[in-house]
């Protein structure tokens, strides 16, 4: 038997004694309590299927009280009930019009209040004691009414009903937040016959809230909320309703829960002040625990009373740091407005992330049967191997690499011929990406699998323009292979047509670089073509083009530079010229 089950049997007993006039189901806001009573409503005793509830959320005196219970008890089944009341309504709405729009109707209620004590429009609640007589009356949110509403009056209004008219009351109060909490031990010691606390579990306000309907991620959230110790059933339906939402809208079925549903749970209970005293929505927004360590212990973020606190809660519910994820959410909570593509990419990611994570771990695993599991035969361990195919996509070269030398250590080179088919069909898919290729290392590859990589490596990054590949090297990017590409494949008839085409600032630093590269010889190997093409080219305008304004500005050049042009201006044939 849960708790509300034990104080809905309690209550039972209770009511069932007349001689309890007034009893009090306390508990904090959005509990349970209501529900409580309603679900206590639908049994089959007809003491609690006739009662009248109100709530006196607002109400400014005891007559708005018992105005509120007149209107309540119009909609009792009882067709006398509502046959008097329709004719009081009519009666007392008539004497509200006399009073309050003419003024002979002021003077009379002003007679009235003088030598009877009250106000014509309250004539109209003189019958409520025959109408109420007997009956049980649930008086809820008590601790939500008007400031100007006293617990005294309500004191002598219980007193009064429950001793002259044998109502038996049951009010429903969170005793924490009375506007008058001296109040409550007055009340509590001359009016309470009897209190019965509801204080349920996390849990037990979980399936309240849930209902019949189950769904996927319910262990996540009730971790989340016993961690807070959520008791609000509001605010976890609107937690598993945010959580349902995120669900059918994005791709979140094959992802660990933990990278958003406590934080979901979380931003939740902040916004809707589910608990006293959670962190802040901006201190989640900004929350780093590798950070939270690193500060130094007289930094204001260390000496926040709540920061170890916090810090602490956000640890136990697995939150690391606050990434894209709580921004948006937190946004979302704020705004009303979900940046669904944001979201779309966030967990884009980390489906990616997680299959990569997968693929990993079972690469790990055979790789370790393979060379210390003396329990599986090598038959069973290409079969393993064969079920690894599928993760190709998920996987690192290095890792493909891995599983396909095992195989073959293995004996399986039909196995290892299939392994390398996918792996090359998963090299010509939009899936593979170049930039995961590493610059060196592809000689070690299979033969095939290096080839076709080179291949697409041509076809995905084409020789740089000369003089691109030159101001590259100029900003230090020299062991970029598409700058290494260009000067290896380049042409003296190339330099030749560059060098006419620069302005005066791209030809200034073309022989800059040029020169720089000619004087580092560690360099020389990975652009000597590039650098005798350069040279080729300088001569051919000198002795070809000597009268030209660029050959008198590349001799000039080379001997500022100490180079000497001359040793290299022999043996040029008109042939050789482009």
């Amino acid at each position: 038997m849960n708790t509300y089950e034990r104080v809905k049997e309690k209550l039972e007993i209770l009511l069932s004694d007349t001689d309890r006039k007034v009893i009090a189901l306390t508990g904090l806001w959005g509990i349970g309590k209501t529900y409580l009573w309603e679900d206590l409503r639908k049994t089959a005793d007809k003491k609690f299927k006739s009662a009248t509830y109100i709530s006196i959320f607002g109400a400014k005196n005891i007559e708005e009280v018992k105005t509120r219970i007149l209107k309540n008890v119009y909609f009792d089944d009882t067709r006398d009930s509502k046959n008097l009341i329709a004719k009081c309504k009519v009666w007392g709405n008539t004497i509200k019009s006399f009073v309050t729009k003419s003024k002979l109707g002021k003077i009379a209620n002003s007679a009235a209040i003088k030598f009877s004590g009250i106000s014509l429009a309250e004539a109209s609640l003189i019958l409520l004691p025959t109408l109420v007589k007997n009956k049980l009356i649930v008086i809820d949110d008590i601790e939500r009414c008007g400031k100007t509403l006293k617990v005294g009056e309500l004191m002598g209004f219980l007193n009064e009903y429950s001793e002259s008219y044998q109502n038996q009351f049951l009010i429903l109060l969170n005793t924490d937040k009375l506007h008058e909490p001296g109040k409550w031990k007055e009340l509590h010691e001359k009016v309470i016959d009897a209190e019965v606390v509801l204080n349920p579990t996390s849990k037990e306000c979980f399936e309240k809230a849930k209902g019949h309907a189950n769904f996927v991620q319910e262990k996540a959230v009730i971790d989340a909320i016993e961690i807070l110790e959520i008791q609000n059933i509001r605010v976890i339906k609107r937690i598993i309703t945010h959580v349902k939402e995120i669900a059918d809208k994005f791709d979140v079925q094959n992802l660990p829960t933990q990278c958003w549903v406590p934080s979901i749970v979380l931003l939740t209970a902040i916004s809707f002040r589910a608990v006293e005293n959670l962190p802040t929505i901006e201190y989640v927004r900004s929350y780093s625990r590798v950070r939270n360590l690193m500060v130094p212990s007289n930094s204001a973020e260390t000496n926040n009373p709540n920061g170890i606190k916090w810090s602490m809660l956000l640890s136990r519910l697995e939150l690391s740091y606050a990434g894209d994820f709580e921004i948006i959410f937190a946004d979302y909570l704020e705004t009303g407005l979900l940046e669904e593509d944001k979201l779309k990419n966030f967990f884009a990611i980390q489906n990616d992330e997680a299959k990569n994570k997968a693929a990993i771990n079972k690469k790990n695993d055979f790789l370790n049967s393979v060379q210390w599991d003396s329990h599986t035969s090598d038959s069973e361990l290409l079969e393993t191997a064969k079920s690894l195919m599928e993760f190709i996509p998920d996987m690192t070269l290095k890792s493909n690499h891995q599983i396909y030398e095992a195989i073959m250590d293995l004996g399986g080179i039909d196995l290892a011929d299939d392994y390398i088919s996918q792996w090359e069909e998963h090299l010509g898919s939009p899936a593979f990406k170049m930039k995961e290729v590493p610059v060196s290392g592809l000689d070690n590859l299979p033969p095939k699998i290096s080839q076709k990589i080179m291949k697409l490596r041509e076809d995905a990054f084409p020789p740089l323009d000369l003089y691109e590949a030159i101001r590259q090297i100029e900003f230090g990017d020299i062991s970029s292979n598409r700058v290494q590409k260009t000067l290896a494949q380049s042409t003296k008839c190339q330099y030749i047509e560059k060098l006419k085409i620069l302005d005066k600032n791209q030809l200034r630093s073309f022989f800059k670089v040029h020169f720089d590269l000619m004087r580092t010889n560690s360099l020389i190997q990975d652009f000597e073509a590039g650098i005798n093409n350069f040279r080729d080219a300088c001569s051919d305008i000198v002795k070809f083009e000597k009268d030209s304004r660029l050959a008198k500005i590349i001799t000039k050049a080379f001997d500022d530079n100490g180079l000497n042009l001359d040793s290299l201006l022999g043996g040029i044939e008109a042939s050789e010229r482009c």
